[in-house]
């Protein structure tokens, strides 16, 4: 079991994920690695396969047969038939899988938490650390001192300004449309959202890649044995009549006896496809549920990302400011809000809180509002030097009746 527990701490939930992502490359993968490595010290420590053999057989021949019988495939006959005579009716009738479960799941783990590893290769191209903004989101949140706590949040809103003035300048080249599609929305600010979908979109093809999959390694014409396998362990049926995993199996082999072949045909007993059977039943639900959460995470997604004014109502949700400062919220969100921001602030929230979302979204609230109103001030000649500082509590009286959802710091609770 120590072996178990080492190869299992190597899959640690990380903190770049958002919504179902941690369903597909954490619970999922170390699930099946478990059940893998469990059935592998079963094949190697127990005996995967007993056969009933002739009673000449010595020990030594009885091992050989079983040994002969795991390596090659046995072969399933309804217990109301007779033993086909023909070689070939025998071989169609070949169970392929049993021996290779372990090999099988270890490839699914592999395939599960492989778009994980190409999330994080992806986002870091952005020029972006998400591990090393929501970590500091998170020191934010567990800060004792208000000055650290206000450094970790100001750090992060320079990151946010400093990405958004990245993608202006980009723009600013006037690339063509060939070229912002190679960039894969690296130039129009939406880089991240777009690779967040398409890993999405990976986690989806891989389960349904990976149903179709199993339905050909089991042999299983239907796509809906699961539901089948599932009625007939709750009405009670058996697998003799079924055949669905069936833990009594045939299997022939030839041996040389004084320089001729005799062929014997045993049966043997399969005692690992009483447990394949549950759990191959068990994953073909679960990647039903988790396909149906990833779907829905998806697609919420992209509506939060790229319909009209879901940016707006994603930071209103934080915040709220007075009428008279609403074209000036439109404003902000159009400036500063771009799909990738509405990415990380969900997934700063979702390892952090909200309480630290919307002390990020006022920070960068009031800095443009302050920008804003400077611009208002030179503009009107009340101040001549740009560069010069603007008190933007004593500028209007607009700030006063600004309402956000930040608690006061010795009391903070989010306010939905």
């Amino acid at each position: 079991m120590n072996v178990v527990g080492s190869i299992l701490n190597l899959i640690k939930p990380k903190e770049d994920d958002l919504g179902s992502d941690r369903m597909n490359y954490f619970y999922t993968t170390v699930i099946i690695t478990f059940v893998s490595i469990t059935i592998t010290m079963k094949q190697q420590v127990g005996n995967p396969l007993q056969c009933w053999v002739p009673h000449q057989f010595g020990k030594p021949w009885e091992q050989y047969a079983e040994n002969y019988c795991f390596v090659y495939n046995t072969y399933w006959v309804n217990p109301d038939e007779r033993v086909p005579t023909s070689v070939q009716e025998r071989v169609a009738k070949q169970l392929i899988y049993y021996q290779w479960v372990s090999f099988i799941m270890g490839l699914e783990a592999l395939f599960f938490y492989l778009p994980s590893a190409v999330w994080g290769a992806l986002y870091r191209k952005s020029g972006i650390n998400i591990l090393a903004m929501t970590k500091a989101a998170m020191e934010a949140e567990n800060a004792a001192d208000e000055t650290a706590r206000m450094k970790k949040l100001g750090i992060i809103q320079m990151h946010f300004d400093e990405y958004v003035r990245l993608n202006q300048a980009r723009r600013k080249y006037n690339p063509t449309m060939m070229k912002r599609i190679a960039k894969f929305g690296l130039v129009d600010g939406c880089f991240i959202s777009n690779s967040y979908l398409f890993i999405k979109c990976l986690y989806m093809l891989n389960l349904i890649g990976q149903f179709l999959m199993q339905n050909q390694f089991l042999g299983q014409h239907n796509h809906l044995w699961g539901a089948t396998i599932l009625n007939d362990i709750i009405s009670g049926s058996n697998w003799e009549d079924t055949g669905n995993f069936p833990r009594i199996a045939m299997c022939d082999f030839e041996v040389r006896v004084l320089g001729n072949f005799q062929r014997y045909s045993v049966q043997c007993v399969l005692v690992l496809n009483m447990f394949n059977e549950k759990i191959f039943l068990f994953l073909y639900w679960w990647f039903i549920v988790v396909f149906v959460f990833t779907l829905t995470d998806t697609i919420q997604m992209a509506i939060r990302t790229r319909a009209p004014g879901k940016k707006e109502q994603f930071i209103r949700k934080f915040m709220k400011v007075s009428l008279k400062d609403d074209d000036l919220l439109i404003e902000f969100c159009k400036r500063k809000i771009n799909a990738d921001i509405v990415i990380l602030l969900q997934i700063i929230s979702n390892h952090s809180s909200d309480i630290v979302t919307t002390e990020i979204i006022d920070i960068m609230w009031k800095d443009h509002k302050e920008n804003f109103l400077r611009k208002e001030a030179v503009e009107s000649g009340i101040i001549t030097n740009c560069d010069g500082k603007f008190d933007l509590e004593e500028s209007s009286d607009e700030e006063n009746s600004q309402k956000t959802n930040i608690p006061n710091k010795n009391n903070r609770k989010f306010i939905p």
